[in-house]
């Protein structure tokens, strides 16, 4: 779609790959609704929680690295009928979340 400004609006079609970033260090608030809903505030609230989880927050740096790829994937796989990501790809997020719940991470 290329940039966005103030109060543009946007729809994505089901299926279709799709992300958003702010290329910027000025703050942006972003309204994402989502219909059906499904469970996508469920989905958000658990990746703050996450996110929380895995920060440090003394210095309020999160690393991917594999304990948060498990974390990340014991929740992907909780949210299959909301939202499957692309990358990495779909069959990695399947194993790393077996692998998650034979370690006991739940999300």
């Amino acid at each position: 779609m290329g940039r966005c400004k103030k109060g543009d609006k946007f729809a994505v079609a089901k299926g279709v790959t799709h992300c958003f970033r702010n290329p910027t260090e000025s703050v942006v608030t972003v309204y994402n609704t989502h219909q059906p809903a499904l469970r996508m505030e469920h989905y958000f609230e658990d990746v703050c929680k996450v996110l929380d989880k895995l920060t440090d927050h003394r210095t309020k740096d999160f690393k991917m690295d594999l304990k948060s790829m498990l974390y990340m994937s014991a929740l992907m796989n909780n949210y299959r009928s909301e939202i499957i990501v692309k990358s990495p790809p779909d069959v990695a997020i399947k194993v790393l979340g077996f692998v998650s719940k034979l370690i006991g991470i739940n999300y």
